[in-house]
């Protein structure tokens, strides 16, 4: 298999799967357009947690996904941005939202291959389904050592 991408020797790739909790529940009592609104409003949000470079996209109905890499030793800080942009406040009720994340250990290469990322993919769709099991509005990460 071919190079999928490359980052610097001091990055790892990440993959986050967002999905907004209680979405049926926004667009049962509020209308679908509101529910279009929040996810772009969740779209906007998520890219202010990638760099220039992050790939985006929306993954499904209420989920979103972002690839990108961000500097070894890194994923306390990543997770704080995620935290601190995928909850809407202003919103009655908030919107929440359950993140799964899985970030390539640092030994991994500096090429990763279509099969890592598809590992990666898989990780962090069960990281957010842990993060849904144990109650939504939650960032659960998985990056190697666990």
């Amino acid at each position: 298999m071919g190079a999928t991408g490359r980052a610097s020797s001091k990055s790892s790739y990440v993959v986050a799967i967002v999905d907004v909790d209680s979405f049926k529940s926004v667009n049962d009592s509020r209308g679908h357009e509101e529910g279009d609104l929040v996810l772009r409003q969740i779209a906007d949000r998520l890219r202010w947690c990638g760099s220039e470079n992050a790939l985006f996209a929306r993954f499904g109905g209420d989920e979103f996904v972002l690839v990108d890499t961000i500097d070894v030793g890194a994923a306390s800080a990543f997770e704080g941005n995620l935290r601190r942009h995928l909850r809407i406040d202003d919103r009655d009720p908030a919107v929440t939202t359950s993140v799964g994340v899985a970030i390539t250990s640092a030994e991994w290469s500096a090429i990763i291959s279509d099969e890592e990322l598809t590992e990666l993919f898989r990780v962090a769709d069960a990281s957010m389904y842990r993060a849904k099991a144990a109650g939504g509005n939650q960032v659960v990460i998985w990056d190697g050592k666990q």
